[in-house]
C-alpha cells in the first residue's frame, strides 16, 4: 500500500449523508482539532444546506460525484444506508480518495468484498465505524489477552445487553428515530443484525484474534407487530408497521426486516462464538464475554474470572484510571469527549496523519459481514451453511446512485 497519510495539521474531509447518522459525525469532528469538514452532500439538498449553514460548512452538493470531484477534499465519510455503501465507497475510492464509511460494511457480503478489494487495488484507507472498538472495556480485554491472561482463548459470546446489542424497545422509525429506510431490506440489507450485531460480533472477532470463519448456523424473529398489536399501544406504532397494508393503514415502511436474530459460528482452531440482537426483547442478562484455558472475561460490567492459588477469583478493575493513565501516556486527545463516535473518527484521522497504527476495522468488518449474511442465509435455508458457501451465493444488493 502506498504512503497516503496526510502530512499536515488537518485532514480536509468531505461528508457524505447528511441526515441523524452524519449529524453525530459532525457533531464528533467538532471535537477533533485535526478535522476539517470543508464539503456535504446529500440528496436533499435542502437538507445539506441546513447542515453546512449549521456547522460552517464551505461547499454544498446534492450530487456526491461532484464532492468527489472538489480536489480540496481528501477523504470522504460515508453516511448512507447500506445498500448504498458499496457504489459511493468505490466511487470514493477510485477518485483517490481515504475512506470512513457507517457500519455495516455493505448491504451484502459480496459487495463488501468488492469494496475491501478495490481500497487494495487503489492503495487506500478504508476504515469503518464499530465504536465499541474503542471503549475502554475492548482495550482492557486485549490487553489482558495478549498478555495471556486468559491462556488460550476458545470461545466468544457477541451479546451486549445495551442499545448495541440486545435492545429491550427500541425499534428504528417504528419507535420515534430514524428514517422508514432502517426497516426496508431493500434499502437497509437486514434489520437488527446489521444495525446492532455488526457491533458485538466485530469486537468478539477482533479480541478472538480475527480467526477464520468456518461454519454458521442462525436464526431470525420478526416479532414487532405482535409487541405492538395491544390496541393499548395506540394507532401510530401500527401504522408506521402497516404490514401488510390495510384499509384503516396504508403501507408506507414496507417493515420486512428482523428485529431479533441469533447465531452460532464455527471458527478455525476450534474457537466457537455465539450471537444474539435484537431491538425488541423481553429479557436483561450478561453482557458479551471471551473465555479461555486460563480465564474469562466478561465485557459489561467489565470482569475478569479466573484461578489463583487454587482459590476462585472473580476480579474487577478500575478501568476509568486505567484509559487517564494510558490516555496521558499515548497523547490521545479527547478521551473525555462524550461522543460516541468521536474515537474511531479520531483514530481515522490519525491513520491519516501518519499519527496512529490503524486497527484492521475493514478486515474486520469484511468477517463480520460474512457471518451476518451467513446468519440470513441459515435461517432461509433451515440449516448451517459453510464460510464458502455464503463467499459463493452471496450477490450485489447495492443501489443505483
Amino acid at each position: 500500500m502506498q504512503n497516503n497519510t496526510c502530512d499536515k495539521e488537518k485532514v480536509r474531509i468531505g461528508l457524505i449523508g447528511a441526515g441523524q447518522i452524519g449529524g453525530f459525525h459532525l457533531d464528533g469532528y467538532e471535537k477533533i482539532k485535526a478535522a476539517d469538514v470543508l464539503a456535504v452532500a446529500d440528496v436533499d439538498e435542502e437538507k445539506a444546506k441546513n447542515v453546512a449553514e449549521k456547522y460552517g460548512i464551505e461547499h454544498v452538493y446534492s450530487d456526491y460525484r461532484e464532492l468527489l470531484e472538489n480536489e480540496e477534499v481528501e477523504a470522504v465519510d460515508v453516511c448512507v444506508h447500506n445498500n448504498l455503501h458499496a457504489p459511493i465507497v468505490i466511487g470514493s475510492l477510485e477518485a483517490g480518495k481515504e475512506v470512513f464509511s457507517e457500519k455495516p460494511l455493505a448491504g451484502s457480503y459480496f459487495d463488501a468484498r468488492r469494496m475491501y478489494e478495490k481500497a487494495k487495488e487503489e492503495g487506500r484507507h478504508l476504515s469503518v465505524q464499530n465504536l465499541i472498538l474503542f471503549s475502554k472495556e475492548t482495550r482492557a480485554a486485549k490487553k489482558l489477552i495478549e498478555d495471556r491472561k486468559l491462556g488460550e482463548v476458545y470461545y466468544g459470546k457477541a451479546a451486549n445487553f445495551d442499545v448495541v446489542g440486545f435492545r429491550r424497545r427500541s425499534i428504528p422509525y417504528v419507535e420515534g428515530y430514524g428514517s422508514p429506510n432502517f426497516v426496508k431490506k431493500k434499502v437497509s440489507g437486514g434489520g437488527t443484525v446489521y444495525d446492532v450485531g455488526t457491533y458485538t460480533i466485530g469486537q468478539t472477532l477482533y479480541l478472538l484474534g480475527l480467526p477464520e470463519v468456518k461454519r454458521i448456523s442462525g436464526r431470525t424473529f420478526q416479532n414487532a407487530e405482535e409487541t405492538f398489536e395491544g390496541e393499548e399501544l395506540g394507532d401510530i406504532y401500527k401504522e408506521r408497521l402497516s404490514v401488510p397494508p390495510t384499509e384503516e393503514f396504508p403501507k408506507e415502511t414496507e417493515y420486512d426486516v428482523e428485529d431479533v436474530g441469533f447465531g452460532f459460528v464455527r471458527l478455525e482452531d476450534d474457537i466457537v462464538l455465539s450471537f444474539g440482537a435484537s431491538w425488541n426483547f423481553y429479557l436483561n442478562g450478561e453482557g458479551s464475554a471471551v473465555v479461555g484455558t486460563k480465564g474469562g472475561i466478561r465485557l459489561d460490567p467489565f470482569q475478569y474470572f479466573t484461578t489463583i492459588s487454587d482459590v476462585e477469583a472473580d476480579v474487577t478493575f478500575d478501568l476509568d484510571e486505567y484509559e487517564r493513565r494510558r490516555g496521558l501516556l499515548e497523547g490521545r486527545e479527547g478521551e473525555n469527549d462524550d461522543n460516541l463516535f468521536s474515537p474511531p473518527l479520531r483514530h481515522w484521522i490519525g491513520v491519516l496523519r501518519g499519527k496512529e497504527e490503524p486497527l484492521p476495522t475493514a478486515e474486520i468488518a469484511l468477517k463480520t459481514m460474512l457471518i451476518m449474511e451467513g446468519i440470513y442465509m441459515s435461517n432461509d435455508l433451515g440449516r448451517e451453511v459453510s464460510a464458502e458457501e455464503v463467499m459463493e451465493k452471496s450477490e450485489s444488493t447495492a443501489l443505483e446512485t
